[in-house]
């Protein structure tokens, strides 16, 4: 009779998850149909994610621009870098600003303002990225 209790008690414990893999295992790659605070923790660590791959991006962007810049700059000023990070700048507080404008202006509990607000960033930080690469590989307003 111990013998089952031990085992039974085993059982119960292996089926009980623990806090690290078993919850990076159920978040995967999106971040659907989990706890609501591990939810927000996921999506936390993917815009950190993006937001990493813009700096990079930016920088590696820059760099190709100002080498054009260097090339044909004396035949079009409009491509000085200087635009770029005026740009990048007023991205950054256009997207904070709109975001929370759209989110505010859908109703709903605080909760869901943010998941909105939360949502348009992700959305703003992925249109950026695409740019950002283009510029970065050259490849921008060629096809």
């Amino acid at each position: 009779m111990t013998i089952f209790r031990f085992e039974l008690a085993l059982l119960v414990l292996a089926a009980i998850p623990s806090s690290g893999a078993a919850a990076r295992q159920s978040i995967g790659a999106s971040c659907d149909n989990v706890d609501p605070f591990v939810e927000r923790e996921c999506v936390d660590r993917r815009i950190e994610a993006k937001k990493r791959r813009l700096a990079s991006l930016y920088t590696e962007a820059l760099t190709a621009v100002r080498g054009n810049f260097a090339r044909y700059g004396s035949q079009d000023n409009r491509s000085n870098p200087d635009y770029l990070m005026r740009s990048q700048m007023s991205w950054t507080q256009f997207v904070d600003n709109d975001c929370k404008v759209q989110a505010a202006f859908g109703g709903g509990s605080n909760s869901s303002i943010s998941e909105r607000e939360t949502g348009c960033y992700e959305d703003a930080l992925d249109r950026r990225i695409e740019f950002l690469e283009q510029l970065a590989d050259g490849s921008f307003g060629t096809g």
